[in-house]
């Protein structure tokens, strides 16, 4: 009798140890899986090492957005290299459309992207000097990531029918209102209806994503846009 009381004992604390870490594994690997990589950002604050990214992404979640919004200018990678060109070639001065990948990305394999991530896969096969970061990156990447980059070329009824589904569209703008050199940006849409920017250059100064614009200005100032899917 002794004996089939201890046999007992230990089959109910092996039972315990195997729950607990049946429910430790369902925690640890499915419920950072069932989160959007911006809700994650709220409980992992660490990863954004600036007060004005923790900000932003702070007032995207209370918007229910679920695309981070990630700085080329963040100080964890501003000097991480990127470029070709005679000096400065940093993440900083040339990534932006790194950073727009990685909000893309985030967006799509709902993990959070680091822009380090995609630099080092990207290494050097896709910019030009002067230039800055050529458009076949789009398509690669979104082959890398089992998914097709749809030219949208410059047709804005196109990006208005992809945000109304909730995709996020790349768009590359001309100096002007957002840039004095070229820049690669990410637009969504919020439930309002207006085009918010995720300009991975935002700033204080800036406050781009809590901007509402217009869509003229969008047409006066884009060149290309893209829209990632899954074929």
């Amino acid at each position: 009798m002794m004996i089939q009381k201890r046999s007992i004992k230990k089959f109910m604390i092996y039972l315990f140890v195997l729950m607990s870490l049946t429910v430790f594994w369902l925690i640890n690997h499915n419920g950072s899986n069932n989160v959007s990589p911006l809700t994650w950002l709220r409980t992992h604050q660490e990863v954004v090492a600036t007060d004005f990214a923790n900000q932003a992404n702070d007032y995207l979640i209370e918007k229910e957005f679920h695309m981070p919004l990630i700085l080329q200018t963040d100080e964890r990678w501003y000097y991480e290299p990127y470029g070709d060109e005679i000096k400065d070639n940093f993440m900083g001065i040339n990534g932006c459309a790194i950073a727009s990948l990685a909000m893309v990305g985030s967006y799509w394999q709902n993990r959070y992207i680091e822009p380090v991530e995609i630099a080092r896969w990207a290494d050097k096969n896709y910019y030009l000097r002067e230039q800055g970061t050529t458009w076949d990156i789009f398509s690669e990447y979104a082959n890398a990531i089992g998914m097709q980059a749809h030219d949208l070329a410059n047709n804005f009824e196109a990006v208005k029918y992809y945000l109304n589904l909730g995709y996020p569209v790349i768009i590359s703008v001309k100096p002007g209102f957002f840039t004095e050199v070229g820049h690669i940006m990410v637009l969504a849409q919020s439930l309002e209806g207006d085009i918010v920017v995720y300009d991975p250059n935002d700033s204080p100064e800036k406050f781009h994503y809590r901007e509402i614009f217009s869509e003229e200005l969008f047409q006066q100032e884009s060149l290309n846009y893209w829209v990632f899917k899954y074929s």
